[in-house]
């Protein structure tokens, strides 16, 4: 059985009625919330084999903390 891997220095905030035991080892989509500085779960990705590489992960939080905005020409 493959254990939980989060990153070191990552927040995951536990939402009421979450129980982040019972997605152990199955890949899930989280999404950032900038008040609590934490990433949150939103559902679990049964239609993925494998997780995403650690660098897609850090590029994403790169993006975040960089505070990358879509602008209109």
């Amino acid at each position: 059985m493959r254990a939980c891997v989060i990153p070191p220095g990552v927040r995951l905030h536990v939402t009421p009625g979450f129980d982040p035991l019972a997605y152990n080892g199955r890949i899930i989509e989280c999404s950032y919330n900038r008040e609590e500085r934490a990433w949150e779960f939103m559902r679990e990705r049964g239609d993925k084999q494998t997780a995403n590489f650690i660098s897609v992960f850090e590029k994403v939080v790169k993006s975040i903390e960089d505070d990358l905005q879509v602008c209109d020409e």
